[in-house]
């Protein structure tokens, strides 16, 4: 009889055993399906100009182009606002295995995968190893994730990372008992005030987050972090030292000179508000990238926005059954104290970024939108899991004998809730897989005619003196994709040629005798229907036939719709 039990004991744990791996069955399945997603047709979109501003530092600064600020020769920041992270980490990548599309994008999916790995293990901290699993499925099918990441679109990826680095190590930090000293703790410290420097030297509006995440953690983790530092104050003073002194050193040497940059418009707050509240919503639906890359409307968007609202009613009802059921109102605070804490914290998060968002007047596009990517989801998820907490203690006394049904119904709608929001993901990426796949509809600024060109100019690099770029768009994935000992060779003047009649006569001349006098050229322009700078076509037109000796079109190229998209002109200065 004995040995019968021990017996079933023993099935029983081996089953408890596989069940425990199922979690991280469903997290490989995730990233197996965000890798595959994020990497298809990897090539396409042709790359852009944003996506590819980081080559020149990455290899080295070999001139200004883009280097914003240099230390002992070494880029630091690229632009004013973005600073040399990406760079450094492509600079051996870019050495071993050379620029091409492959090695610009493969690197940002391969970061983008530990950010969701990291996820998992933020989401088991926080909830548990099942709703862990749930997160990571939302976060890998998220096309807005999949693809900003895909493009480096902003850039983002390393603003995610940070993100959840920080958090990662912050809910580990705070996890950790505050009774007696742990000897991880500080390498778990150091790497939260590493991660959040390194997230605002990656791009300056992570200020955003830091001062969002600061007003979250004494709102709701005083206590805690008062024990903390109490407990470890001599382990941690001197990087706390350091990193007070970095952090004030970027504010002012940073973020404040560049508050004011960009054009100033008579816009209202209320009128930012609503025109990032509907950025807002088409980025986290899917549908402003790929109105952005394919150039088309997507004819289906994800659930997500519709899912916030069904969560925030169902919240809602759940709260007010509740209340009339409990004449003792302040069981609503006790009531899953560390769920609703979570759920308020990432509210609080998202509310204080959005706020900055809202404050900042340069801010407005989807890679401004990603700052608040993935709190919507742990938001959602958080409100899910409070109100069915609330179901379940509202009918407790009235249907105790339900109470085990009451559960299995709250769980079985909210596996059919999400699983119906997780295809609708899917679905929004298969029409991404499909647009990719057919390639003939991408806006101009992503045509895949950029290889076209580059390749053209491989060969015919060593005839001329230089490239040069007469208008935007088109310089720095050239540059990349050229020949090493042949990049020195290219130009980006679009600025130049843009502004170009607001020059005098005596500004023209230097122009020309600086770039052209002499010279073999071949200069770039988008064609007249898909120039992109208003003026920079006409004005190199009018400049041409003022200095050059002889101006002629020698190559027309089209994109994947057999519309001319760009021109080479050979003049000779």
């Amino acid at each position: 009889m004995n040995l019968a039990s021990e017996e079933v004991k023993k099935n029983m744990n081996i089953k408890f055993i596989q069940l425990e791996k199922v979690p991280l069955l469903i997290l490989i399945i995730a990233i197996i399906y965000f890798v595959y997603t994020a990497s298809y047709e990897i090539k396409y979109p042709g790359l852009y100009y944003d996506e590819t501003l980081f080559v020149n530092g990455a290899l080295g600064g070999l001139d200004n182009s883009f280097i914003h600020k240099r230390i002992f020769g070494i880029p630091v920041m690229l632009m004013s606002y973005i600073g040399a992270v990406k760079a450094w980490l492509f600079y051996p990548i870019f050495h071993f295995l050379g620029v091409s599309p492959e090695t610009i994008r493969i690197p940002v999916i391969i970061i983008s995968t530990i950010t969701l790995i990291l996820s998992f293990y933020l989401g088991e901290i926080i909830f548990n190893k099942w709703i862990a699993s749930l997160i990571v499925i939302i976060l890998a099918t998220d096309p807005s994730f999949i693809y900003t990441s895909r493009l480096d679109w902003g850039p983002v990826v390393f603003m995610n990372f940070f993100k959840i680095l920080t958090l990662f190590a912050f809910f580990k930090i705070i996890s950790y008992p505050d009774n007696s000293p742990n000897y991880k703790f500080i390498y778990w410290y150091i790497l939260l005030l590493v991660a959040l420097v390194l997230g605002l030297w990656d791009k300056l509006n992570f200020i955003w987050f830091i001062s969002g995440l600061f007003i979250c953690s004494a709102v709701f983790y005083f206590k805690k972090i008062v024990k903390i530092w109490n407990v470890y104050k001599s382990q941690i003073l001197i990087p706390t030292i350091a990193f007070v002194t970095i952090i004030s050193s970027m504010i002012v040497g940073l973020i404040i000179p560049v508050i004011n940059l960009g054009n100033k418009t008579s816009e209202s707050l209320s009128q930012r508000f609503f025109r990032l509240s509907n950025a807002y919503e088409t980025t986290v639906s899917g549908k402003a990238v790929y109105e952005w890359i394919f150039n088309k409307s997507l004819p289906e968007a994800t659930w997500v926005n519709q899912l916030t609202f069904l969560i925030l009613v169902f919240l809602l009802i759940a709260l007010c059954l509740f209340i009339s059921s409990n004449s003792n109102y302040k069981s609503i605070i006790k009531l899953g104290s560390d769920i609703r804490r979570t759920l308020l914290f990432f509210t609080l998060l998202f509310g204080l970024i959005s706020m900055q968002m809202v404050a900042t007047r340069q801010a407005g596009g989807p890679h401004h939108i990603m700052m608040l990517f993935p709190f919507q989801h742990f938001v959602n998820i958080s409100a899910v899991l409070v109100s069915v907490e609330l179901i379940i203690q509202c009918f407790r006394g009235v249907f105790k004998k339900w109470e085990r049904f009451i559960k299995i119904g709250c769980i079985t709608l909210v596996i059919i809730i999400f699983s119906n929001f997780i295809n609708s993901q899917i679905k929004v990426n298969n029409r991404y897989s499909l647009a990719l796949h057919d390639k003939t509809s991408f806006n101009h600024r992503w045509t895949p005619a950029i290889y076209k060109l580059s390749k053209y100019l491989n060969n015919y690099q060593n005839e001329v003196d230089f490239i040069v770029s007469a208008d935007w768009g088109f310089h720095t994935q050239l540059f990349g994709l050229a020949e090493a000992e042949s990049r020195s060779k290219y130009i980006d003047l679009w600025p130049t040629f843009n502004d170009l009649h607001q020059l005098s006569d005596d500004e023209k001349e230097k122009t020309y005798e600086v770039f052209f006098k002499g010279k073999n050229i071949l200069v770039l322009l988008h064609s007249e229907k898909a120039e992109i700078m208003k003026f920079s076509r006409s004005n190199f037109l009018e400049f041409s036939s003022e200095f050059f000796k002889t101006s002629e079109l020698v190559k027309s190229f089209t994109n994947n719709s057999n519309e001319f998209i760009y021109e080479i002109y050979a003049v000779k200065g």
